[in-house]
């Protein structure tokens, strides 16, 4: 159903509606009135009608708009006369037609009670809202001026008591000079409101003012002597726990057995005395208490202090001592390697110069020989008879390698071998065995830069047959290290300085660098084929002897690599070279050193990686560390316990 204010909006809007209403009001005020037909062909006559003397005056509008008290009783008053004129119409009715405009005009007069009563009950609501809202204005008012009212009363009772309380503190002045012992203001209030009873009786307000002023003060002093207490016991357990944290020092034993009893002691009773301080007595002796508890703690921390300053300075004596000690020892040790190394490169230098001085001489008789032409195919061919074998070499079997010896033993020999179906002897030429010699010295070398730089594990079988001929020949041996030492001076081992009157070339080539065309060789080229030279220079110290020469003293023995080794890392290392020579040593005869030297080999690995490999970090350019990160990944996996394994192509020793 519609609210009543919708209906009521839309019967405002439509004069038809309004209309309507009327004239069924009217037709129901008549209908009291009229008992039959007025209107159609049963009607009867006008003149039996209602006289001139019977006023027929229309009910007020006011009934529907009246209170819903008056609408409901309306209401039901026309319910029961339409039940009752319903009944006579429908007994009275000649039609239906009259029976149904009956109806029809009782069920809009039910509508409109309806409505009516809706409007009716929203307008007494909204009269509530105002009168609830109009109420609470008047409440917050009334209360407002309540509170102001209360607020100026309560302002003229502190203004009184501020007066009075001014009045007993002039009192309490003129009475001063007579109480002298008494410095507490609250308690000469308290004496002289005993003192003066007459006042007190005359002012009750007065004395109670008074006793309570004494009240709050003896609160006020409690809580200022427990405020003391509370900051000691605070400032105490700060103190204990610094205690407890200094004397856990180790050198501090001694001292923790003698006075930790003192500090538990100090800590139980201040803990009594909190205990008692709960209460509500708390006197000033109480605060004296606290105050030497904090002051034994303050003790305790400072001798605990003195004695570990103390302590700590002795034992930084010792160190320094023990420090001075190990300098001392450190330098002793270091100018012993030093002068070890000294010694060393002395040897070395020895072994140099020795070797040298031989192949100088050499050259010297050589010099003549190597400048005539008519000796140029002599010299041919007896380069043929050194290169063809030599190339030869590998590890096929010991019938191969047993081959290539004899035909350069004979060589040597000054003996005739074939050469490509042609038959030579060195020795037809005084100075014939001799070039051989040296040019076979020469070409084993070569073998290291090119063959065995590219392919390590041919190194063996070249080194194999060298040893043979090195002990068939010393004078061969001799060349061979001169010319292991030309082409790479670091087997010496040494690092040579640029002279004075040197151009770069010159220097360049004393360190081994090749040129071509006035250029110098690429920094890798250079690197790969010292590498060879030295992995089989390494290979001749790591072969074994020929079964039919076991009985004779191993040309270049296993001590030559520890005693290169050694050397090598007591010089400062230089870019590059370190690293890659002393990782392809390590590589070859790492297996056997370890097997051989055992623990000092690992002294020595160990002071490579602690001491040498930072060294060559240091001067190895940023982006160039290739050979360093692999001789660092080589002493790792040594460290971390991987074995070193044999070096690849090794002949057994029972090979040929």
């Amino acid at each position: 159903m519609p609210f009543a204010a919708d209906m009521d909006t839309e019967i405002d809007k439509t004069g038809f509606k309004h209309m309507k209403t009327k004239a069924l009001t009217k037709a129901v005020w008549l209908k009291w009135h009229v008992n039959d037909c007025t209107l159609g062909p049963n009607a009867p006559d006008p003149s039996g009608g209602i006289t001139s003397k019977e006023t027929l005056t229309m009910p007020d509008n006011s009934i529907f708009h009246s209170t819903p008290k008056k609408n409901d009783a309306i209401a039901k008053h026309l319910r029961n006369v339409s039940k009752n004129e319903k009944e006579q119409t429908v007994i009275n009715a000649a039609t239906q037609e009259d029976l149904f405009c009956s109806k029809n005009i009782f069920t809009q007069l039910d509508r409109l009670s309806v409505n009516e009563a809706q409007q009716a009950k929203f307008a007494f609501l909204r009269r509530i809202e105002e009168y609830k809202k109009k109420r609470d204005e008047e409440v917050a008012q009334f209360i407002a001026k309540e509170e102001a009212k209360w607020l100026k009363i309560e302002q003229q009772r502190m203004e009184q008591l501020a007066a009075e309380k001014i009045k007993m503190k002039e009192t309490l002045t003129t009475n001063k000079n007579q109480e002298s012992d008494k410095e507490n203001t609250s308690d000469q209030t308290y004496l002289n409101s005993k003192q003066d009873p007459i006042n007190t009786q005359a002012n009750p307000d007065t004395a109670k003012l008074i006793e309570e002023q004494r009240r709050l003060e003896e609160i006020r002093q409690r809580n200022s002597r427990f405020e003391v207490i509370f900051k000691n016991r605070e400032k105490f357990m700060i103190l204990y726990n610094l205690f407890l944290e200094k004397i856990s020092h180790e050198d501090l034993k001694s001292f923790r057995a003698g006075e930790m009893s003192n500090a538990k002691t100090a800590n139980e009773t201040f803990s009594n005395l909190m205990t008692k301080c709960k209460g509500d007595t708390i006197t000033d002796e109480d605060v004296e208490k606290s105050d030497s508890f904090v002051k034994i703690l303050e003790n305790l921390c400072q001798k605990a202090e003195e004695v570990l300053e103390k302590q700590i300075e002795l034992r930084q004596k010792k160190m320094v001592e023990e420090e001075e000690e190990k300098l001392i020892k450190a330098e002793k040790e270091k100018q012993d390697k030093e002068n070890t190394a000294k010694k060393q490169t002395l040897n070395c230098y020895d072994l140099y110069d020795s070797v040298q001085k031989f192949t100088n001489e050499v050259e010297v008789k050589l010099k003549d020989f190597l400048l005539d032409d008519s000796l140029k195919k002599f010299r041919n061919d007896c380069q043929k008879a050194v290169n063809i074998p030599v190339n030869a070499i590998s590890p096929l079997d010991a019938n191969h390698l047993n081959d290539k010896l004899k035909r350069l033993v004979t060589l040597l020999q000054g003996q005739t071998v074939t050469v490509s179906e042609k038959r030579i002897s060195a020795g037809t030429h005084p100075l014939g065995v001799l070039y051989s010699m040296y040019f076979l010295a020469n070409k084993i070398v070569k073998q290291g830069e090119h063959v065995v730089s590219s392919k390590p594990e041919s190194s063996f079988a070249i080194a194999s047959v060298t040893i043979a001929i090195w002990l068939e020949f010393p004078e061969f041996g001799k060349l061979l290290l001169a010319q292991f030492y030309k082409v790479c001076p670091y087997l010496i081992p040494k690092y040579w300085d640029k002279m004075p009157d040197q151009t770069e070339e010159e220097y360049f080539k004393k360190l081994g660098f090749l040129y071509s065309g006035g250029e110098k060789e690429d920094i890798d080229k250079f690197l790969k084929r010292q590498g060879g030279v030295v992995r089989l220079y390494a290979a001749i110290i790591l072969s074994p002897l020929k079964k039919s020469l076991s009985n004779k003293p191993h040309p270049l023995p296993l001590s030559e690599a520890w005693r290169w080794t050694a050397a090598f890392i007591s010089l400062k290392p230089r870019a590059f070279i370190s690293a890659t020579l002393l990782l392809d040593m390590l590589d070859v005869t790492g297996n056997a050193m370890l097997a051989a030297y055992g623990n000092q080999y690992r002294k020595m690995l160990h002071f490579i990686c602690k001491m040498y490999l930072p060294e060559i970090e240091k001067v190895t350019p940023k982006g160039n560390g290739g050979p360093v990160m692999r001789l660092k990944s080589f002493l790792e996996g040594i460290v971390q316990g991987k074995n070193i394994a044999p070096p690849k192509g090794l002949l057994a020793s029972n090979f040929w």
